[in-house]
C-alpha cells in the first residue's frame, strides 16, 4: 500500500511538472518576442527547476519497480 501512494506522488508531482514545463515555455518565448527578457530568465528557470524534479522522479519510480 506504501508503494502505491509514493508512486501516485510521484505521479502526481511528474504531471505538475510537465504543466510547469509547457506553461512556462510557451509564456517564456511570448514574452521573449515582445522583448521582455527578464520574465524569459525567471521562465526558464522555472524549466530547468522542473525538469530536473521530472528526471529525479522518474528515475526513483524506476527503482521502485525494479527493487519491488
Amino acid at each position: 500500500m506504501r508503494l502505491e501512494l509514493v508512486m501516485l506522488h510521484r505521479l502526481l508531482r511528474m504531471m505538475a511538472c510537465m504543466t510547469i514545463v509547457s506553461l512556462s515555455l510557451v509564456v517564456g518565448v511570448s514574452d521573449a518576442i515582445h522583448g521582455n527578457m527578464v520574465l524569459f530568465d525567471v521562465y526558464s528557470i522555472y524549466v530547468v527547476f522542473a525538469f530536473f524534479v521530472l528526471r529525479y522522479d522518474h528515475h526513483r519510480m524506476i527503482l521502485d519497480l525494479e527493487t519491488e
